[in-house]
């Protein structure tokens, strides 16, 4: 799924990029992901941090990346 860092983000260089979700940590109400970006760098980001690239998903979007697999 590719997401997009929140305008807001304490990183300014992070602010706004766009990555791929690579791992996925924790639990849906406590959820943390690795987020792979072109570069080839990695981050890891709180759900709260990051927004699907699509901006018509739901605000909820990361609870189905636990649905899936």
């Amino acid at each position: 799924m590719r997401v997009r860092v929140h305008e807001g983000y304490r990183k300014p260089d992070l602010r706004g990029l766009v990555g791929k979700i690579k791992q996925r940590y924790g639990n849906d109400s406590y959820a943390a992901f690795e987020v792979g970006f072109e570069d080839g760098r990695s981050e890891l980001f709180w759900s709260y941090e990051l927004e699907k690239a699509d901006p018509t998903t739901p605000r909820s979007w990361w609870r189905s990346i636990f649905s899936l697999e």
